[in-house]
Parts: structure tokens; C-alpha cells; sequence
């Protein structure tokens, strides 16, 4: 039983520690958002600050907020599609699940002020379209820069990839300890209940031992032990005390049959 109680204590110390490691890979994963949210940010202060310094290229820049819009709605498509797996796989956790609802807010109102700027530079692209001979060097430059761009978001992905990997992992391993706990729970019931019968046999025992010490002791006195054999009905039924001090003529106390003669002490085992 005390091994069973020490395993028990054990699998629930291995269940706080995978609870750690999930709290741990949730902590990640928002460390990893939170870096992709701020690169974001600063991508799109960076479009806009590059819009306004240069007025002349607009409408190169109009075609390169148009295809970056494009690229973030397929990424917030991206997220809507992890955040569902994500909310599918730690149902369980509904810290993880509110921090993932406001990254999704988040994100919706962010493609919708990128949905709004892409409104106001197609206008103003509109009326520098003249313009468009003399951006194409620009062009190749903001292309590097959304290059360089994807190849960050790409790492920023396969990172995310990776830290629910792991939360994966550690609700499978939780979920392995809570079977070996529950097997374990069983055991120790299984054990008391043999423990149990153990009990009500010993006490069985004790009261069949007990009747049975009923029925040697003296039928006279009931104290002492049988140990006087009458003749010729050869019953066992007093001690030596009480077959003395039966008086004449001397009957049997079990068949009242005449006693003619008196074997003793008989000792039983």
C-alpha cells in the first residue's frame, strides 16, 4: 500500500511538471506572436514612412503595398487556419485559447488598416501613373525588401511550427501520465479490496476459533476445559473438577446415561 500511495505522489509530481512544460510552450508561443506582431508593425511603419518621403514613386509603391496586402491576407488566412488546429488541439487550455481569439482580433483589425491604406494609395497612384517610368529602380529595391521580408516571416512560421510541436508532445505525455496514474488508482483499489477480504476471513477465523473453544469448554462450569471421559457412553463433557464433585449415582450431563467409570485427565491438542 505505501508503494502504491509513493507511486501515486510520484505520477501526480510527473503531472505538475508536464503541466509546466505546457505553460512553458504556451509562453513560446505567444513570445513568438508577439515578435511577429512587432516585425509587422514595423514593416508597415516602415511602407508608410517610405510613402511619404516619396511622393514621385507612389505608384510603385502602390503595386508593392498591393502585393504585401495580398501576401497578409494569405498569412491572416495562414493564421486563421493554425489558430483552428491550435484551438482544436488545446481546448483544455483556455488561457492559450483567449490569448489566440485576441491574436486573431488582432489580426483582423490589422488587415482591415491594411485594407484601408491599400484604398488610399490605389487614389493616389491613380494620379501619378505618368510617373511609373522612373520608379523601376525602386521597384527592384522594395522587391529585395519584400523578399527579405517573406524569409523573416518564414522563420518566424517554422519557430511557431516548432513550439507547438512541443505543446503536442507534452499534452501526449501528459495524457500517458494520467493513464499510468489511473492504472496505478486502480491497483491500490483492487489491493484494498483484497485487503478487506483479508480482514473478513481473519474475522471468520477468529469466530469459528472462538465456537469451536465454545464447545470443548466444560458444559458444567463453561470455564474450564473438557477433560474427564464417561463410561461407557465415552462423552467428553466436564472437567476434572466437576466430574468429582458429581453426585451419586453419577449420570452423564450430556445423555444422563449412568457413568460407571471415569477416564482422566484427557488432554486435547
Amino acid at each position: 500500500m505505501q508503494e502504491l500511495f509513493q507511486r501515486t505522489a510520484e505520477l501526480e509530481e510527473r503531472e505538475v511538471q508536464l503541466k509546466q512544460r505546457v505553460a512553458q510552450g504556451r509562453a513560446d508561443a505567444s513570445a513568438a506572436e508577439a515578435e511577429e506582431a512587432r516585425r509587422e508593425e514595423e514593416a508597415e511603419r516602415a511602407a508608410r514612412q517610405h510613402a511619404e518621403q516619396k511622393h514621385d514613386c507612389l505608384w510603385q509603391e502602390a503595386a508593392a503595398q498591393r502585393e504585401e496586402t495580398a501576401a497578409k491576407e494569405q498569412e491572416a488566412a495562414g493564421l486563421r487556419q493554425q489558430l483552428a488546429a491550435v484551438q482544436s488541439q488545446v481546448a483544455p487550455l483556455s488561457r492559450q485559447l483567449a490569448a489566440a481569439v485576441a491574436y486573431r482580433q488582432l489580426v483582423e483589425k490589422r488587415n482591415a488598416a491594411l485594407a484601408e491604406h491599400a484604398d488610399t494609395v490605389e487614389a493616389q497612384a491613380a494620379q501619378v501613373a505618368e510617373q511609373l517610368a522612373a520608379v523601376q529602380v525602386e521597384k527592384a529595391a522594395t522587391e529585395a525588401e519584400l523578399r527579405t521580408a517573406r524569409a523573416g516571416l518564414a522563420a518566424e512560421q517554422h519557430s511557431r511550427a516548432a513550439a507547438e510541436g512541443a505543446l503536442t508532445a507534452a499534452q501526449e505525455e501528459l495524457a500517458r501520465e494520467q493513464e499510468r496514474r489511473a492504472a496505478a488508482e486502480t491497483e491500490a483499489a483492487a489491493a484494498r479490496d483484497a485487503a478487506a477480504r483479508e480482514q473478513e476471513g481473519r474475522a471468520a477465523a477468529e469466530r469459528e476459533a472462538g465456537a469451536a473453544q465454545t464447545q470443548l469448554a466444560c458444559s458444567v462450569r463453561l470455564s474450564l476445559p473438557r477433560s474427564v471421559l464417561s463410561m461407557p457412553c465415552h462423552h467428553l463433557a466436564v472437567c476434572t473438577s466437576c466430574a468429582a464433585a458429581l453426585p451419586a449415582p453419577r449420570a452423564c450431563p450430556l445423555c444422563r446415561a449412568m457413568v460407571s467409570q471415569q477416564l482422566g485427565p484427557v488432554f486435547l491438542p
